[in-house]
């Protein structure tokens, strides 16, 4: 059982890797704020696929609470710092370039420790427990998870 679970859970990390990758293609648009609904997208869609691939039933209930936990996660993991990059997408020419480089960095860095840590939370929960969390278990347990979880601002590899 636990080789099955490093399996998932190496599957789960590409996946992470792959979002991270997308998010910072979405971030990097140089118009401001018009980011957000992408990256958003490619997070939820990260999740999604990381539940699935390590054998957590997802109800539409589950995704819309993971969705808004995944919010506020993102927010404390890099909310300044994406806001300063959007400001900078207002100047005219180099301002929206270098924003965009800004912001793209910091959505695929996020992106990726949001993958990361909700791999390590359902890898620990099932090491723990011996099964994938479920209802309440899900969301409350990734919440707790998140906060007090150490390595939000761990790397993605693609992203160096």
């Amino acid at each position: 059982q636990q080789v099955d679970i490093e399996r998932k859970r190496a599957r789960a990390l590409k996946i992470a890797t792959g979002a991270a990758s997308a998010a910072a293609g979405a971030a990097a648009v140089p118009i401001p704020l018009a980011d957000a609904a992408g990256v958003f997208s490619v997070n939820v869609g990260m999740v999604a696929g990381i539940a699935a691939v390590m054998g957590v039933p997802m109800t539409r209930e589950n995704m819309l609470t993971l969705g808004a936990s995944m919010v506020g996660a993102l927010a404390a993991a890099a909310g300044g710092r994406m806001i300063a990059g959007e400001i900078l997408k207002l100047i005219p020419g180099v301002g929206a370039i270098t924003g965009g480089v800004i912001t793209a960095g910091i959505a695929g860095s996020a992106t990726y420790g949001l993958g990361f840590g909700f791999t390590e939370f359902l890898s620990r929960y099932h090491a723990r427990v011996g099964r994938m969390p479920q209802g309440e278990e899900l969301r409350e347990g990734f919440k707790k998870f998140w906060e007090t979880w150490n390595e939000k601002e761990k790397k993605p590899p693609a992203l160096g």
